[in-house]
Formats: C-alpha cells, structure tokens, sequence
C-alpha cells in the first residue's frame, strides 16, 4: 500500500509541474517515476496554502506556498513550507 501511495504523490506532484497548457511547445517524455524519484533532491507531499500571481507586460510570476504532509526524501519534515516561483508566459513557439 505505501509504494502505491508513493507513486500516486509522485504523481500528483509531476502533474503540479506540468499543469500548464502548452500544445505548441510540449517537450519530450517525462522519465518513468522511478528514475525521477532517483534523481530527486526532495519529494514531498504538500498541501497548497497560497497562490500569488504577479501580471508584468509579457508574463505572470507566480509564488506558490506549500506546506509539507509527509517526506519521503529530503531535508523538509512535516510542516515545512516549500515556495517555489515561477513564470508564466507564451514562450517562443510558433
């Protein structure tokens, strides 16, 4: 039941990650879950406190905060807030 929840969270972040449209511009594949958990730093489960986004000209930055449910890798513990940041654009495709 644990590994079957592990990949479901691992999952659930990767989706996190690439939830933002992009028909013209999709990349290759993403690796298989094992592979990126592998070379990982840190995988979490988290929870999403706060979102802020920032408009510009051209983009929107983006502050997300996040408070950790559970560790699997890593430094963070219970509790720990995570933030990442982020620019939301129309990129250079044609």
């Amino acid at each position: 039941m644990r590994k079957g929840f592990l990949t479901t969270a691992i999952g659930i972040l990767g989706a996190v990650g690439c939830a933002l449209p992009a028909p013209a511009c999709n990349g290759p594949p993403r690796a298989p879950v094992d592979q990126l958990f592998a070379r990982a730093d840190v995988v979490v489960l988290a929870v999403v406190d706060t979102v802020q986004q920032t408009p510009a000209k051209t983009y929107i930055a983006e502050e997300v905060r996040f408070t950790v449910l559970e560790s699997w890798k890593g430094s963070k513990r219970p509790g720990d807030l995570v933030v990442t940041r982020s620019v939301i654009s129309p990129g250079s495709c044609a």
